[in-house]
């Protein structure tokens, strides 16, 4: 009787333990499969907007990621607008780098306004991983600019090493204009998106 009891014990964790690992499995497929797909856009983006010279046919694949990205997301309205925020964002201020001649773009990756295309594109994304990606630093503000700061540059910096962007000013007002954007726009949509994503998932339970 003991010996069948135990036995029933083993079956039952034997199945656990086979259901927590294709838990694990299908989250890794999932993740892996998405920042693939993701680094594929983010080369498209860069290398065809920013070197080859079609800045707004490279700007697709990011977007329709983008698109992808939030339509299985649960509370999809929230990282739409955060999409069009950050790409708002990233349009204004990439533009007044440029205008003001802090920065720019090779002429053949520029097109339709300062900012080009697969540029913008890059922020649209941004918007939209931003509440999967950044949540736990909801309120972290501090961090946020130290983060801001100090990862917009060496994006930054990455752009210019593969001849998507040109430094057009001094390498240290560059850098500095950067980590000013950065420090400024990571808290701020950090704040937008925990506000977007309280309101409209407040919004939906109601409904």
């Amino acid at each position: 009787m003991r010996s069948s009891q135990w036995n029933k014990t083993y079956r039952i964790l034997r199945h656990l333990q086979l259901v927590s690992l294709v838990h694990i499995l299908k989250k890794l497929t999932f993740i892996i499969g998405w920042f693939g797909l993701y680094k594929v856009a983010w080369v498209c983006a860069i290398l065809g907007g920013g070197v080859h010279g079609h800045p707004i046919v490279s700007a697709l694949p990011m977007l329709i990621w983008s698109m992808a990205w939030i339509f299985f997301q649960p509370n999809r309205k929230a990282n739409t607008i955060m999409a069009i925020l950050a790409g708002l964002c990233g349009l204004l201020w990439d533009s007044g780098l440029v205008i003001t001649g802090v920065m720019e773009f090779p002429v053949t990756a520029q097109a339709l306004c300062p900012s080009p295309p697969w540029m913008i594109s890059l922020w649209i994304s941004f918007g939209a991983i931003t509440h999967a990606s950044f949540h736990k630093m909801y309120g972290r503000y501090f961090w946020a600019i130290v983060i801001g700061g100090i990862g917009g540059p060496m994006a930054y910096w990455g752009g210019v090493a593969t001849d998507a962007h040109i430094i057009s000013s001094s390498k240290e007002l560059f850098l500095g204009m950067i980590a000013l954007e950065w420090a400024i726009a990571f808290p701020f949509l950090l704040w937008a998106g925990q506000k977007m994503q309280l309101k409209y998932a407040s919004n939906t339970l109601s409904a």
